[in-house]
């Protein structure tokens, strides 16, 4: 069975985020998608066809480093998510008690916490989100999205989601 992941080019051994030397079983399998219609070029990858939806995957290679760096950037806007969406109903008890349920927001009926909850949520993920691209900025790694055949394949007309 052929390696949906494998690359026309085997000059993939450095990591594309941080220039290291890549490991094989750290590569990231990024999926393009497009509609069957269009038979659109996949440039040398191998393509699932199907009657929806036709996908293509690259391997992005990655060092062990750059892989971890992923999954700690994540567990971090999880966990800055869910503090902000904790700490958000007690900021606003203190500092703005005046605040109530809206009327006829039956859901609401034990004060502003709900939707302060959210707001929370909301920006404790802007901020997660914006502090792990500005650290991966200051640490010169490269996004995924621009790895040249994921750029030349979107060129072409693939997209990064179902049905998009």
């Amino acid at each position: 069975m052929a390696d949906l992941c494998s690359s026309p080019s085997k000059a993939d051994a450095t990591c594309w985020q941080c220039g290291a030397p890549a490991d094989t079983g750290c590569a990231y399998r990024m999926r393009l998608f497009a509609e069957p219609s269009r038979r659109l070029d996949s440039r040398g990858y191998l393509v699932k066809r199907g009657s929806h939806q036709d996908i293509v995957t690259i391997a992005i290679p990655r060092c062990r480093t750059c892989r971890s760096r992923g999954r700690i950037s994540l567990t971090i806007i999880f966990i800055v998510t869910l503090a902000a969406g904790v700490a958000a109903p007690f900021v606003q008890s203190k500092f703005w008690p005046q605040f109530d349920t809206p009327p006829g927001a039956a859901l609401f009926q034990y004060g502003v916490g709900p939707p302060a909850t959210g707001v929370g949520l909301l920006l404790g993920f802007v901020v997660s989100l914006l502090g792990c691209a500005l650290y991966r900025q200051y640490l010169g790694a490269r996004s995924l999205a621009t790895y040249p055949p994921v750029r030349m394949l979107r060129r072409e007309g693939w997209h990064g989601t179902r049905g998009g």
